[in-house]
């Protein structure tokens, strides 16, 4: 169990910066520059790469950058617009039950959470740093950062955070208490404070998204830190404090006095909880919240009202397909036709169609083709090429035994999940075999998913920030939970090479290479068929028309200088 809780840990952080920005990336617009430079406070320039640019580029203060430093400068001066309205009322559709954030990665009630806790930078909507606590980055060591924090900022109690706190937060967050680590390559030992506003933070090994997960890191202020009363009281150095917090109900922030930064321009800000769909989209029919995410089923609905505005966004998530390989069930297992057989059966159209309503992409490849470094040659291979063909599934169903055999298909009892099963079912009885679908409730799935004996389909999804973490993203499932690792689960083609490339994936620092690496990798995953993307997620969102919402990375609102235009 101690390797699964792991394994469960590092899809954690894969989807640390998804969860917090809300899954939405605006717009592909085959623009796939991965341009996260490393600057300092004086650099300004804006260097341009053409559409099939890849680089991680790590640059000093004399290099062109992408870097933006706007929020670094201001302190405390004021911004000069006013918001017309006072107060927002936002939706969240997930509450963890407690103020602690780290527990509540995958929650979006995250978010506000995020407007009383400061973090070292956030990236902004061209996927480039946008400087908060921190004023710079030097990375010119891969292992051994020097980051450069702001002498200015403060905690709600008065206390100035320094490199001290910001060490202490990284610790925190790494060893919390009966929880696995996030990060699992910062080398603490090592790592240390230069001076109050200088840190030196090392690493074990290079990973290529941890400038994603520093941004969505809560800063701490390691005095009067609480391991207890965190969970029910909050003390941040961002620009608003926590005034109420119901569970499972509300959360009211209120624009803090004192801020260190320039203030907000909303006084209050509600976080309203709404699980079900019809709740939310009722709430947005009659004005009780002025933003709200927007169920596929009802966003034609949605676009006819007179107080709403629909956003639709890219997403680096997926709706994809899993094939259960583990020795436990068998189906699958060392069975290429019968992975090929549901593969051809399956029209991603039709899913794309019902399940979503139309809204979203087909799949190109075993990932999203929306993330920031896809090229090309990755796309359109294999089943993403040549997909639906029910006779040709027929054919491979019956060289694979699979015609008098029931094969169960489990969800996590989502909506569309729920409907995209339904239309497997259909797809696979027009071929002649049975399929029973399982439906589990969010409490249960990980437990469901992570059971090799008890399922031999699942609708699940695939996330990164780049492909490196998408491709890496599946090493985990396939070495997921606690009953299979990568020597104990079944063979699949190109199986131990595939191993080989993605153990280390994430420190490589040559594009070159790292390019090669997701070619051949994703030739593995194509020639396996180990799992297959069917959808690629687009996300809806609604908001008042008067509302002007200033965007981070893949869509989420920077709630700090949103404001009400009339």
């Amino acid at each position: 169990m101690k390797k699964g809780k792991k394994l469960i840990a590092l899809l954690v952080v894969m989807l640390m910066c998804v969860a917090l920005f809300a899954s939405c990336k605006g717009g592909n617009d085959n623009n796939n520059n991965n341009t996260n430079t490393n600057t300092d406070s004086n650099t300004n320039s804006n260097s341009n790469t053409d559409s099939n640019s890849n680089s991680n580029s790590n640059t000093d203060s004399n290099s062109n950058s992408n870097a933006n430093n706007q929020t670094s400068t201001d302190g405390g001066q004021a911004s000069g617009i006013v918001s017309a309205r006072d107060n927002l009322t936002v939706v969240v559709t997930m509450d963890g039950g407690t103020l602690d954030p780290v527990y509540l990665y995958t929650n979006d009630i995250q978010n506000a959470l995020g407007l009383i806790y400061d973090t070292l930078w956030v990236i902004d909507e061209n996927d480039n740093i946008d400087w908060r606590v921190a004023t710079a980055l030097d990375r010119s060591d891969p292992l051994k950062w020097i980051i450069t924090i702001r002498d200015d900022v403060y905690f709600e109690n008065g206390n100035k955070l320094t490199a001290s706190d910001v060490l202490f937060s990284l610790t925190l967050v790494e060893n919390r208490r009966g929880e696995p680590a996030l990060f699992g390559n910062v080398d603490f030992d090592n790592s240390r404070v230069i001076d109050d506003t200088t840190i030196e933070v090392c690493f074990s090994i290079y990973n290529i998204n941890i400038v994603y997960y520093f941004a969505t890191t809560f800063l701490f202020d390691e005095e009067s830190f609480d391991y207890e009363k965190v969970a029910y009281e909050t003390m941040g150095s961002g620009p608003y404090t926590l005034q109420d917090y119901v569970v499972n109900s509300h959360m009211i922030l209120k624009k803090r006095d004192g801020y260190w930064g320039t203030p907000a321009l909303i006084d209050t800000i509600t976080f309203r909880v709404m699980v079900e769909e019809a709740q939310r989209v009722n709430a947005l029919q009659t004005g009780e919240v002025d933003i709200s995410s927007v169920p596929f089923q009802d966003i034609e609905f949605v676009k006819t009202l007179p107080n709403c505005e629909v956003l639709m966004t890219s997403t680096t998530m997926t709706t994809s397909l899993w094939f259960n390989t583990h020795p436990d069930r068998g189906l699958f297992t060392n069975n290429l036709d019968a992975r090929l057989a549901v593969a051809h059966a399956i029209d991603p159209q039709a899913v794309l169609n019902v399940a979503f309503s139309g809204y979203g992409n087909l799949g190109r490849a075993p990932y999203s083709s929306a993330i920031t470094d896809v090229f090309p040659a990755l796309l359109d291979l294999g089943i993403y090429d040549h997909g639906y063909d029910p006779e040709l599934a027929r054919s491979y169903a019956e060289k694979a035994g699979l015609m008098d055999k029931t094969l169960v298909l489990i969800n996590n009892g989502s909506p569309s999940n729920v409907t995209t099963c339904e239309l497997i079912h259909g797809f696979m009885k027009d071929i002649g075999v049975t399929v029973e679908i399982r439906s589990y409730d969010m409490g249960s799935w990980l437990a469901v998913v992570f059971d090799g004996s008890a399922w031999d389909m699942s609708i699940d999804f695939t996330a990164g920030n780049t492909v490196a973490q998408a491709l890496q993203f599946w090493w985990a499932m396939q070495a997921g939970g606690d009953y299979a690792n990568p020597d104990s689960i079944s063979t699949y083609p190109g199986k131990d090479r595939y191993i080989e490339l993605a153990s280390d994936i994430m420190s490589v620092t040559d594009r070159a290479e790292l390019d090669s690496r997701y070619q051949e990798m994703t030739d593995i995953l194509i020639e396996s068929v180990i799992y297959m993307t069917l959808v690629e997620s687009v996300g809806a969102q609604a908001y008042n028309p008067n509302l002007v919402l200033p965007r981070l990375m893949y869509g989420a609102i920077d709630y700090k200088a949103a404001y009400w235009a009339s």
